[in-house]
């Protein structure tokens, strides 16, 4: 029994060896990486949790596997505690510097990074990869004022809504997939050609613009209105804000030159710090 047990403590110290040196590793090569290629994980406060988990693991492989005097233990524990402290400490301070949004989609598939400079109230749309990590892609328009509203339109669409400093609702759309082949661009508002119907709603969408009818209450968008967000969203602009976001939904078959025109779903969002269900639509 006593063989059985040294063995299995032997092992588990092994095992947190091995992870302390794979995530001194990690760490190793994300400063290789995010000094050349502009890399960070998606949320500044992991660099310090993973600098704790390292030290943790370290001091219980040495604990499991070596035989410590009762002076060098306490002196080991000591030193750890005090590095948790301070990486806890500087955790904390990057939050109050940089705010990070962070939102994964329903599917768990796609994983929205935002990343907000607290003083200057800038904010910079990140690009995920892996996971953990994330590349700046896009800054936000205008200054952020107050919280964001996130919702997500589809599996790949996300919408972040906020209020800006002169008291404007701005919103910003991240978009992760596509509807066609993945290779080809193509113009949504030119795909969505035609007249889709909801519950009280409609969107007629033609060649000189978009007319939006909700609720009884009709707006005109002229194209010139128009800014599309990747290739699955476009938002409509009333006098410089945005009024309303449509989204290609999944499963959506766009027009090509061997294809009927467009089949499928379109998603209409009023921009509105309000919380309220988009409107589905259908040709």
């Amino acid at each position: 029994m006593k063989s059985n047990n040294s063995r299995i403590v032997m092992v588990l110290g092994w095992l947190a060896l091995l992870g302390s040196v794979g995530l001194f590793c990690l760490q190793a090569g994300y400063f290789l990486i995010h000094h050349r290629y502009q890399v960070e994980y998606v949320d500044n406060r992991l660099f310090y949790f993973i600098n704790i988990l390292v030290v943790v693991l370290l001091l219980l492989s040495l604990l499991l596997l070596l035989r410590l005097s009762g002076k060098v233990r306490r002196l080991i524990i000591g030193i750890v505690v005090i590095f948790i402290l301070v990486n806890s400490v500087l955790m904390q301070l990057s939050q109050q510097h940089t705010q990070n949004i962070i939102s994964l989609s329903p599917n768990s598939e796609n994983i929205l990074v935002v990343k907000q400079d607290q003083e200057q109230r800038e904010a910079i749309y990140y690009r995920t990869q892996y996971y953990i990590f994330a590349r700046p892609h896009q800054r936000l328009p205008k200054q952020v004022q107050g919280q964001y509203k996130i919702d997500w339109l589809t599996e790949d669409v996300v919408a972040v809504t906020y209020q800006t400093k002169t008291g404007s609702v701005e919103q910003f759309v991240g978009t992760y997939g596509d509807r066609g082949d993945g290779i080809s661009y193509y113009e949504v508002g030119m795909q969505i050609q035609g007249e889709w119907a909801g519950e009280d709603t409609r969107a007629i969408v033609g060649q000189e613009g978009i007319e939006i009818e909700c609720q009884q209450q009709s707006q005109w968008f002229d194209w010139d209105d128009v800014v599309q967000f990747g290739t699955l969203a476009i938002v409509l602009f009333d006098q410089d804000e945005p009024a309303w976001t449509i989204v290609l939904n999944e499963g959506y078959q766009i027009y090509d030159a061997e294809n009927n025109p467009p089949e499928g779903e379109i998603t209409l969002y009023q921009v509105t710090m309000e919380e309220h269900q988009p409107f589905i639509l259908k040709p």
